[in-house]
């Protein structure tokens, strides 16, 4: 699970980036059925443009999963 990209930046919103991937993270791999690389390994994607691809190589993963948020209203 890569960080969550904010397609809304604001400084006070960027800790969600993490977050919500971590929550993610940490969903997955309470199943036991799925190997979930930790919140820490993906963290230095965060607040960057990252190629899918090329992190699941650097992660030695087969499958990478991302996403994005956007805050709607005020």
């Amino acid at each position: 699970m890569l960080p969550f990209k904010l397609l809304t930046p604001n400084p006070s919103d960027e800790y969600l980036s993490m977050a919500l991937a971590d929550a993610v993270i940490n969903h997955l791999s309470s199943s036991g059925e799925l190997l979930v690389r930790p919140a820490q390994s993906v963290s230095r994607y965060a607040q960057r443009e990252t190629d899918p691809l090329a992190a699941a190589r650097d992660l030695n993963v087969h499958v990478v999963v991302d996403g994005s948020i956007q805050k709607l209203g005020r």
